[in-house]
């Protein structure tokens, strides 16, 4: 459930990229391993389907899709992981979420799309070095 008590909106942003190209050119279809990393997280964090149901899943997919295609960017020198883990650790805790669980995730994708390991890591280190949050937190 949201703050408010409601469960939260399905994801109503722009599409995430459907594809990324990864260093060497291979392809990488985005959806079925973000489906995957918040599968993952989802076992680990029993109490989000309580707090947020069917739609925090859905969150939880939609925003990986996101990290991939950024961590493909970054690894191809397009993209700042870094600065896009920054910018959604602090919307993330702006709504009242445990932003340490970013950190976990992004080392989920780490396991998940080996091909993007260090980069992903490295949003994780971000992520642990106060990424997101504003000095009072």
């Amino acid at each position: 459930m949201s703050r408010a008590g409601l469960p939260p909106r399905a994801p109503s942003g722009g599409a995430p990229p459907e594809v990324a190209e990864l260093p060497g050119g291979e392809r990488l279809e985005l959806a079925a391993p973000a489906r995957e990393i918040a599968s993952r997280h989802r076992a680990e964090f029993l109490d989000e389907e309580e707090r947020y149901g069917d739609r925090g899943l859905e969150w939880c997919a939609y925003d990986n899709q996101w990290i991939l295609a950024w961590a493909a960017a970054d690894a191809a020198g397009f993209e700042n992981l870094g600065r896009q883990i920054e910018w959604l650790a602090g919307i993330l805790n702006a709504r009242g979420y445990p932003v340490e669980r970013l950190a976990r995730d992004l080392e989920i994708a780490a396991d998940v799309v080996a091909p993007l390991r260090a980069v992903l890591e490295s949003g994780a280190d971000t992520v642990r070095a106060g990424g997101g949050r504003t000095p009072q937190d």
